[in-house]
C-alpha cells in the first residue's frame, strides 16, 4: 500500500458518524482505541475538538505534502539516488515506466534576453506514482572571451524555479509538491555515472571535471560513489569558483581536488572526464582522449560539438528522442522571423540509457574502448523515482510542510 502522511502520529483525526451522538465535529482518537465500538464512541464524545479549532479540522483531510529543496536534501543521498535511478531505468527498458518527453516553450523577450517553460513527465507502474515536471526559466546570454555563456533565473539572479508534482497512481490524488533544486542536480549526475558504471572501467581512478557549477557539484558525488576513486582534477574559466569548488568538494568527499589550467589538461591523464559547464562552445577535442577512457556531457552537442565524439566505441545518450520546442516568433535585423521547432542529430548507433541499463550487449567489452555519453534531455522518471523516495521517506520521518489535498481537487470533471 501506498505510505500516506497520515501514518505518522500516535492518533488518528476523524469526523464522527451519526450514530456516534456527536456529528460534524473532529474528534481526536488515539489509535488504539478508535472503532465503532460504543466505548470508542463515548471516549470520542470526552475528546470532541470545536470546529473552529481549524489547525485541528484540517488534520481530518488528506494531506499533500510540500517539501523543499533542504528536505530531499536530507532525505535522498546521491548513493540512494543512483540506486533508485538505476531501478527506473531498468523498469523504462522493461516497459514498466512511461515517459512524454520534455517540452519548451521559448519566448524571446529581446537581443539575448528571454523566457523558457519547460515542462516533461513519467510513471513507473512498479513504484505507483506518476510526476509532473516544470520548469520556469528567465534567461540571458553573453559572450565572454569569444565563448557564449548562457544565465538563467527566476524573479533575480541566484534563485530558480522548479517544481515537481508527485501522484498516486492507485487513487490519482497528489502525494507532493517538490521543489526539486537538489533532485534536478542529483540525478544529472547519477545519469552519467549510472552509464559509467557501464561503460568506464571499473578500476578508474582519475576523474576530470570541466566546470565548478552545480552540475559539476553532482557529478563528483555521482562518481565518487560509484568508482574507486583517488583524484580529481578541474578545470574552470573563473579562478575563485574554481579554488572554492576545490576547497568545498574536498572537505565534503574526502578526496584530493586539484585545480588545472585548462580544459585540455584536465582530459590527459584522467580515466573519466566530466564536461559540466553551460558553453555553447566546444570544449573538448576528440583528439584528446586516449583508449580506456569515458567522457560524459551535460550539453554534449555543445561542449563535444555536434560532430563530435563520432570515434566512440560506444556512443550512449540519455534520450534518444527530442521533444517539441515551441517558439514565439522573434526580431532579427527588424524583421520579425517565426519560431522554428528544434531538432536534435544523434548516430544511429547511439544506444539510450535504459538501453544500456538493460542490456549488457551495451556494456563496455574491452580496457581498450573510448566511450562517451551525451547526458541530453532529462526524463520524467528520473524525477518520479526520486520524488517517491523523497516523499516515503518524508512520510517516514515527519518532515514536509502538509497541505489539505482537497485544495487540489473538484467536483468538476476534468
Amino acid at each position: 500500500m501506498m505510505k500516506t502522511p497520515h501514518d505518522r502520529p500516535a492518533c488518528v483525526y476523524g469526523v464522527t458518524s451519526s450514530s456516534s451522538g456527536v456529528p460534524s465535529r473532529y474528534l481526536l482518537v488515539h489509535a488504539d482505541t478508535a472503532s465503532h465500538s460504543p466505548a470508542a464512541a463515548n471516549l470520542a464524545r470526552l475528546k470532541v475538538i470545536s470546529d473552529t479549532f481549524s489547525t485541528t479540522a484540517q488534520r481530518n483531510k488528506r494531506v499533500t505534502l510540500l517539501l523543499s529543496t533542504d528536505d530531499t536534501a536530507q532525505l535522498v543521498p546521491t548513493s540512494d539516488g543512483i540506486d533508485v535511478l538505476e531501478k527506473a531505468y531498468q523498469a523504462l527498458h522493461d516497459q514498466d515506466a512511461a515517459v512524454r518527453l520534455r517540452s519548451d516553450l521559448i519566448v524571446p523577450l529581446g537581443a539575448y534576453e528571454g523566457y523558457d517553460l519547460a515542462t516533461m513527465e513519467g510513471a513507473i507502474r512498479s513504484m505507483g506514482v506518476a510526476a509532473v515536471v516544470l520548469r520556469s526559466d528567465r534567461n540571458t546570454s553573453t559572450f565572454e572571451n569569444g565563448t557564449y555563456y548562457q544565465e538563467k533565473y527566476a524573479q533575480k539572479l541566484g534563485l530558480f524555479c522548479g517544481l515537481t508534482i508527485l501522484y498516486s497512481l492507485e487513487t490519482a490524488e497528489p502525494l507532493a509538491i517538490i521543489n526539486h533544486g537538489h533532485l534536478q542536480v542529483m540525478r544529472v549526475g547519477a545519469a552519467s555515472a549510472i552509464a559509467a558504471k557501464r561503460l568506464a572501467r571499473s578500476d578508474s581512478k582519475v576523474l576530470g571535471i570541466i566546470g565548478a557549477g552545480w552540475q559539476a557539484r553532482g557529478h563528483a558525488r555521482a562518481y565518487a560513489a560509484s568508482f574507486p576513486l583517488e583524484l580529481v582534477k578541474v578545470y574552470s574559466r573563473g579562478p575563485e569558483a574554481l579554488r572554492k569548488f576545490c576547497q568545498e568538494m574536498e572537505a565534503e568527499l574526502g578526496l584530493p581536488f586539484v585545480g588545472v589550467g585548462s580544459p585540455r589538461e584536465t582530459v590527459e591523464g584522467s580515466d573519466i572526464v566530466a564536461a559540466c559547464t553551460d558553453s555553447k562552445v566546444k570544449v573538448v577535442e576528440d583528439n584528446w582522449f586516449a583508449p580506456g577512457m569515458f567522457l560524459s556531457c551535460v550539453r554534449g552537442s555543445w561542449e563535444v560539438g555536434h560532430d563530435g565524439m563520432s570515434h566512440a566505441d560506444i556512443y550512449g545518450v540519455h534520450s534518444r528522442d527530442f521533444g517539441v520546442i515551441n517558439r514565439v516568433r522573434e526580431m532579427r535585423d527588424g524583421d520579425w522571423v517565426p519560431g522554428v521547432p528544434g531538432v536534435m542529430e544523434l548516430p544511429e548507433r547511439a544506444v539510450s540509457l535504459a538501453q544500456i541499463v538493460g542490456d549488457a550487449a551495451n556494456h563496455r567489452s574491452s580496457n581498450e574502448q573510448i566511450n562517451y555519453f551525451n547526458n541530453n534531455r532529462g526524463l520524467g522518471i528520473q524525477f518520479a523515482a526520486l520524488g517517491k523516495l523523497a516523499y516515503d521517506r518524508a512520510v517516514d520521518a515527519g518532515i514536509g510542510r502538509e497541505l489539505p489535498t482537497d485544495w487540489f481537487l473538484m467536483n468538476i470533471s476534468t
